[in-house]
């Protein structure tokens, strides 16, 4: 599972130092947040993301806005309003629709930020660790 802070696509090197520098300099200390809500993204009638969402210190807001500033792939800024949440499940369409209940509130710790790069494949998501900062 991940907190994703903001989605940019394939861009250039210099945004990726951009995105790198401004979290290295965060250090809120560590994270506290909970989970009791679930949803999704996708076509309603066959979502192909599913994810958690609940309660988040407005730090995370305040860095999802900062990274917002950075264009992404499509040279757009985020310019929307932020909705924290953990990504935990991705399906693919020939896979049928699974019956999800909403979670017992769960409460975590993130205690550090990580610069991801991913690729959808036929064979599911890859992830490579570009940068990760200890939040202390």
């Amino acid at each position: 599972m991940h907190l994703t802070l903001r989605f940019f696509g394939d861009i250039r090197q210099n945004e990726v130092d951009r995105i790198c520098g401004l979290l290295s300099s965060w250090h809120p200390g560590p994270l506290e947040f909970s989970l009791d809500s679930i949803g999704s993204f996708g076509k309603r009638e066959s979502p192909s993301v599913f994810w958690l969402g609940g309660s988040f210190p407005e730090e995370v807001s305040r860095m999802a806005c900062e990274l917002g500033r950075i264009p992404d792939e499509k040279g757009q800024k985020c310019v929307n309003r932020f909705v924290p949440h953990l990504t935990f499940a991705r399906r693919r369409n020939s896979t049928p629709l699974p019956n999800l209940d909403p979670p017992c509130e769960t409460r975590g710790l993130f205690e550090e930020a990580v610069v991801i790069n991913s690729r959808l494949t036929s064979g599911g998501s890859e992830y490579t660790f570009i940068e990760r900062y200890d939040l202390h």
